[in-house]
């Protein structure tokens, strides 16, 4: 009798090593993309990275702009950001221009990015940054604010006054 379940446990085995092996060889790939992305500069991390993004979509207009620091609290990322928009048309500029102005600017593109403007919700996956572009009435419903109540909300100048006038993105600590 228990010779009929050794070839589906063998098979198991043999699905579970092509798995690790190809996790292994995309986490590899990302960290040779992300250390040599250029030879004269390093690609940004943590803080930076979310600093620049959530500057990204503050010059895209993006409405509640929120920042959590993830760290001690999850395993999924250690910044979180969340946004909104106002529009369809307003979500996809706003996902297209995070994206192009943070590659444009320090060379880091999302590893992932899930779903679409039109689903009203599109996560870009920076690994050690999570963005959330979301339509306000999902934002609402979905509540991720209350989900991870736990983290620690870092504070952003959202107003954008510092700097002579000029919009900025400041996390004021």
């Amino acid at each position: 009798m228990m010779d009929r379940f050794l070839p589906v446990a063998a098979e198991k085995r043999r699905l579970d090593r092509i798995f690790w092996f190809s996790l292994r060889k995309r986490v590899a790939n990302h960290a040779d993309d992300r250390i040599g992305c250029t030879s004269k500069m390093m690609a940004i991390e943590g803080e930076e990275l979310a600093r620049a993004c959530v500057k990204a979509a503050a010059e895209m207009q993006a409405e509640n702009i929120r920042v959590w620091d993830m760290r001690g609290v999850s395993n999924l990322t250690d910044f979180m950001i969340v946004c909104s928009g106002t529009s369809m048309p307003h979500l996809r500029a706003i996902i297209r221009d995070v994206a192009g102005i943070v590659d444009k600017g320090h060379h880091v593109k999302p590893v992932h990015s899930e779903g679409k403007a039109d689903s009203r919700w599109v996560v870009l996956d920076y690994i050690d940054v999570m963005m959330h572009v979301m339509d306000e009435e999902m934002r609402e419903f979905y509540g991720l604010e209350t989900l991870w109540a736990d983290a620690k909300e870092l504070p952003w100048d959202g107003t954008g006054q510092a700097n002579g006038g000029q919009r900025t993105s400041r996390f004021t600590h």
